[in-house]
């Protein structure tokens, strides 16, 4: 616990200074500290930031050493000792040292809980089959050309790996993947306790603590969303966030602030490179070209062209050099000849897979993909129904009931600010592009609750609570999470995690060789967990290196 608690500390501030930086680069209006945005979205700011600059230098370095720290620890300790400290110092007092007690003890319950969750063993399938594997590869080596021969999951090179490797502080004993997690998560938190104490401050519409306090119960409920954060590398959750953020500033931005565009397109743009399901939100990046174009602010044209190279090109790059697509596991945009390009059959069924397992959870096999992707939407919504959590089921219903009225007073919405009825219609697009591509809820976290929080703004805006029920409420709320963080101490937790986090229980493998180079192989049926790096579970049969060293990456073999 120590140990995660140290690295969130450490994580928040450089991503908080680096924050800064990129709102004052943007040029967002920018005169005060009242004009900046919370401390968290600050943290979200620079995080993204960071993510892109490591995702480009993850391309010629490993970023496992203490070289890595160096590419973030630079510009930081460069602007945080310059005429910033004073501005960074007073922008911490003012948004996290104002909190009353009822939200003070909120707070720190919950971070009781993540410390608790993130430093237990990690068990989750993904993390294990994959997402460990692909950071550590991010931490020992440069990107790797055909690294999808080894297994189709090392294709998915989303640059939230590239964080994780970053943050993962492995040359000095870390050896948990959940840090980053659990530091974007004390940020989701702590915004919404100070949402919370503003309603406490203020004294009136508690109606819409009441709204904060569901969000925060909703997403604790629901397994697939603090919880899983918590406890392995997923970054489903992560790119949730990111949408929220992103519908947060579209319903508080002004008319008058153009420049927030840069912002609002530059966290969507990242919530794309984190996690591909959350596409539909490039919408806001074309609308801010054409209304930079349209408006003649060449200058912000450039910038917003300037960014998205940033931070896209890192992401399509890693997915080029990973698989040979530039966007793994489609084939839509195979565009780039190599000779270490993945099978294209076998990249359509990782597609399929995704698909079909969010639909009916099917297995991996050909006949079971096929069987779930050819279902008519009336022989695969029963199945795909009974399979969702309760807690998802509440969040879908939610929806449903969110949607009836939005159709019913579709004239208010119509008449509401523009900036609303973007986010409105981008929240609709991303939830069809969801329910098409792969419906299991993490993938849709952010759209469905992003388009209910629409509807609860416009329609819901001036609705009255007793201060006695919202304080009830929250009361229910800090008993609930207090009473799960001891059920955690007494079933999930042990002496050793005072100190550092459990990570991932060692795995036995064997060291085959291939091509004269060693290579860790899993026991069959066994997932990868922590397995040393070069690590496959083909045994050689299908891939070759592309020459006597790893760096230079596999190919497939002819016959494949």
């Amino acid at each position: 616990m120590l140990f995660t608690l140290l690295a969130c500390i450490y994580i928040t501030i450089i991503c908080f200074v680096w924050g800064v930086f990129v709102y004052r680069l943007m040029a967002v209006t920018a005169k005060n500290i009242a004009s900046y945005p919370h401390f968290s979205m600050i943290c979200l700011i620079g995080f993204a930031a960071i993510t892109s600059i490591a995702g480009i230098f993850s391309l010629f370095i490993p970023l496992g050493g203490w070289q890595g720290q160096l590419i973030v620890l630079i510009p930081f300790l460069f602007f945080l000792l310059s005429s910033n400290k004073k501005f960074i110092i007073e922008k911490i007092k003012s948004d996290i040292s104002r909190l009353k007690f009822p939200a003070l003890l909120l707070f720190i319950v919950y971070i009781l809980l993540l410390l608790v969750m993130s430093s237990w063993k990690i068990v989750h399938p993904d993390t294990l089959n994959y997402h460990a594997q692909t950071i550590q590869w991010i931490e020992k080596y440069k990107a790797i050309p055909g690294i999808v021969h080894l297994h189709s999951r090392f294709g998915y090179q989303g640059l939230w790996f590239t964080a994780c490797a970053l943050f993962s502080f492995k040359f000095i004993g870390g050896h948990a993947a959940t840090f980053i997690n659990t530091a974007v998560l004390i940020w989701y938190i702590l915004f919404i306790v100070y949402k919370i104490n503003i309603c406490l401050a203020q004294k009136e519409n508690y109606f819409n603590g009441f709204l904060w306090l569901s969000l925060l119960g909703i997403s604790s409920w629901s397994y697939t969303e603090v919880r899983l954060t918590a406890t392995s590398a997923s970054p489903d959750f992560i790119a949730a966030l990111f949408i929220l953020a992103i519908v947060y500033l579209l319903l508080h931005k002004k008319e008058s602030e153009k420049n927030d565009w840069l912002l609002i397109s530059f966290l969507s743009l990242t919530a794309i490179t984190i996690k591909l399901a959350a596409l539909p939100v490039i919408i806001i990046s074309v609308i801010a070209a054409i209304t930079f174009l349209i408006e003649k602010k060449i200058k912000s044209f450039i910038l917003l062209l300037t960014i998205s190279a940033c931070t896209l090109l890192p992401f399509v790059a890693r997915n080029i050099i990973s698989t040979g697509y530039v966007v793994f596991p489609s084939t839509t945009l195979d565009i780039v000849k190599v000779d270490w390009k993945y099978n294209q059959q076998l990249t359509n069924l990782e597609k399929d897979y995704i698909k079909a397992y969010a639909r009916t959870e099917a297995d991996r096999s050909g006949e079971a993909i096929a069987s779930s992707v050819n279902m008519k939407i009336t022989e695969w919504f029963p199945i795909w129904w009974r399979h969702r959590a309760i807690a998802d089921k509440t969040i879908l219903i939610v929806f449903v009931f969110s949607f009836i009225i939005s159709l019913i007073r579709i004239k208010k919405i119509i008449s509401t600010d523009i900036n609303i009825k973007i986010a409105f219609l981008i929240m609709l697009a991303g939830i069809i592009f969801w329910f098409i591509n792969a419906p299991d809820p993490r993938f849709g976290t952010g759209f469905l609750m992003g388009f209910i929080a629409i509807v609860s703004t416009v329609f819901l805006a001036a609705t009255r609570m007793n201060k006695l029920i919202f304080l009830l409420i929250l009361a229910a709320i800090i008993i609930t999470i207090s009473g799960y963080t001891v059920y955690r101490f007494k079933y999930f937790y042990n002496e050793t995690q005072w100190l550092k986090p459990q990570g991932i229980e060692k795995t036995s493998y064997t060291t085959i060789v291939c091509n004269k180079i060693k290579i860790n192989q899993p026991g069959v049926n066994i997932p990868f967990g922590n397995i040393p790096v070069p690590c496959t579970d083909d045994s050689c049969e299908h891939f070759n290196l592309r020459s006597d060293k790893i760096t230079d990456g596999f190919r497939a073999k002819l016959h494949r």
